[in-house]
């Protein structure tokens, strides 16, 4: 039995938590992890994440205790994810599981300073260019006569090792060297963990195509997920441009053979300096150019439009817009700058399914009139059956939709209140006139005198500034329930006029203790009381903040003066 079999529950706990813990479990349950590996102390596996993502998850164990732990997830850096729960976890619970050996990394630490010596020698002899891979290799020290230490040898080796394995063991030397890699983010050697992950990456890309393996695959997006990991800010512009290439080799596997956009890639490239964006530009720009596939030079043009953003003149920038098939963006860029004019040029050599989906986007901005408009124009040059029927189906519901206006409208002359105003605002925005017949629907209640309600619309649409208009022209004729509502909604950026409503209420309600002479053990007064206590909380808060502690001292005194239970 291993030395580590004594792991408990309370330590995997103890190492990522007790919401990680309850995950693992999850995760164990369900199977989720693949290729479990007991190598010495350590346990390696696959686990399948959230979206269907793979991360390489392992742990190395000593007694009772996770002495060391990682994860390629965004969470896994210092091993407190719940992948590492659920290997420890699995391995706790069915340890049977696990496949016994050892790694290329632990046989290493077996060897002796001859015999590593030994290994190299024979990797120099065999490959003369190895020998410019193992002086690079070498760390420099500060005294050239110093020896290098066996664990320098070691690392050497290991690394040396990696372009002259077969393919049965390259898996084992890569899962060592991305430990490497880790260890060298952890440490901070931004240079020497740039340099492991990329020529990673490199090699597997070079041995295999994508989909030809799942787990280069895998390996390979686990190195972009760990260059993305780096502090890019402080890395030199040599390295930018490395890291750089390798997301763009990622980006274009993944158009090409997935038919997929790794959005975090190009947010991640776009942030980048701009010589490096432009260089990136142009490689996409010639993959569009050079590319077959319509949904591919889809993707590569939306790639494109990222990288140049609104460095692209208009005429190209709408070239490539046609070239990708977004032309609903064509129409809604002109008619931001209300060039309709342009739209008819670009309607007038389109096909009909292109127009169609352009002036569908005019609708949903709210351009109906102009829509109708351009597609008339095109008819009278172009006829069309499809957009023809388009125009008439339009029209048949604009004259539905105005049927429907109408009747809200007069159900709202009829019994003005909330619910009616409801209708009416749905019917309205559904045919795109809300703004106009809001402002009509407005002033009719305000000549109405129909305070209360405009004050009810005016609070539910947080339009704070009409709202505290409204309360200024007549405080009496809004409720107290209102009033309060307003202030509140005021206390953030309008604290001055906050103070001023609740001093008001404040001394209408003082004034109705006094006048009525009620009695603050009766209901009427309990009420009145809290309603007081209320108000007076809400302004030591405010006058605190707004003109300071000084101020609410002297404003309380005053009340007291009033009220002596206050």
């Amino acid at each position: 039995m291993e030395q580590f079999s004594n792991i408990t529950e309370q330590a995997i706990r103890d190492r990522v938590g007790a919401a990680a813990l309850a995950e693992g479990y999850q995760y164990m349950y369900t199977g989720a992890l693949t290729g479990l590996e007991l190598n010495g102390s350590i346990l390696k596996a696959s686990c399948k994440g959230r979206a269907n993502k793979i991360y390489r998850v392992q742990a190395q164990l000593g007694d009772g205790e996770i002495i060391e732990a990682g994860c390629t997830c965004p969470d896994g850096l210092n091993g407190r994810c719940r992948h590492v729960a659920a290997l420890v976890l699995t391995w706790l619970n069915r340890g049977e599981n696990f496949q016994r050996g050892q790694s290329v990394k632990e046989i290493i630490e077996t060897l002796s300073r001859a015999e590593l010596e030994e290994i190299l020698l024979q990797i120099v002899q065999r490959r003369p260019d190895a020998k410019t891979f193992v002086e690079r290799s070498a760390p420099q020290t500060v005294d050239k006569r110093e020896t290098l230490k066996d664990k320098d040898y070691r690392t050497i080796v290991e690394a040396a090792l990696a372009s002259e394995s077969a393919n049965n063991s390259l898996w084992e030397i890569i899962d060592s060297l991305k430990l490497l890699g880790e260890d060298m983010l952890r440490q901070r050697e931004w240079d020497t963990a740039v340099d492991i992950f990329v020529n990673i990456y490199k090699v597997i890309r070079i041995r295999h195509a994508k989909n030809e393996s799942s787990a280069a695959d895998e390996i390979c997006r686990d190195c972009v997920e760990d260059l993305m990991r780096l502090a890019v800010g402080t890395l030199e512009e040599q390295r930018v441009k490395q890291v750089g290439d390798v997301f763009f080799h990622e980006l274009a596997d993944a158009i090409d053979f997935d038919g997929t956009l790794d959005k975090e890639v190009i947010r991640w490239m776009a942030e980048m300096p701009e010589k490096q964006i432009n260089r990136w530009a142009a490689m996409a720009w010639d993959a569009l150019h050079r590319c077959q596939s319509k949904p591919a030079r889809r993707l590569w043009g939306m790639v494109c439009l990222v990288f140049y953003g609104s460095r692209l003149e208009d005429e190209t920038r709408f070239k490539l817009y046609q070239e990708i098939g977004w032309f609903g963006e064509i129409a809604q860029q002109f008619a931001l700058e209300h060039k309709f004019d342009q739209i008819a040029v670009f309607l007038d050599s389109a096909d009909d399914y292109e127009a169609l989906i352009a002036v569908e986007r005019l609708m949903k901005m709210g351009f109906p009139k102009q829509a109708f408009a351009l597609v008339e124009k095109r008819l009278e040059t172009k006829p069309s059956d499809v957009l023809k029927e388009w125009l008439n189906g339009h029209q048949v519901q604009i004259k539905a939709d105005q049927e429907a206006i109408e009747l809200a409208q007069r159900m709202f002359a009829l019994r003005p209140d909330i619910e009616s105003y409801h209708r009416l605002r749905s019917e309205s925005m559904r045919a795109g006139i809300w703004e106009e017949t809001q402002d009509q629907c407005l002033l009719k209640l305000k000549e109405s005198q129909q305070y209360e309600l405009l004050m009810d619309i005016f609070l539910e649409d947080w339009d704070l500034e009409r709202a505290v208009f409204l309360w200024q022209e007549d405080p009496t004729k809004i409720s107290r329930q209102q009033s309060i509502q307003l202030a509140q909604l005021a206390e953030g950026s309008q604290p001055i006029t906050a103070i001023k409503i609740y001093q008001e209420l404040l001394e209408t309600q003082l004034q109705s203790l006094v006048e009525a002479k009620i009695s603050s053990a009766s209901a009427a007064g309990e009420a009145i009381q809290k309603e007081i206590e209320m108000l007076v909380s809400r302004l030591k808060t405010l006058i605190t903040r707004v003109y300071g502690a000084e101020a609410w001292t002297e404003y309380l005194a005053s009340l007291r003066n009033r009220d002596l239970r206050i």
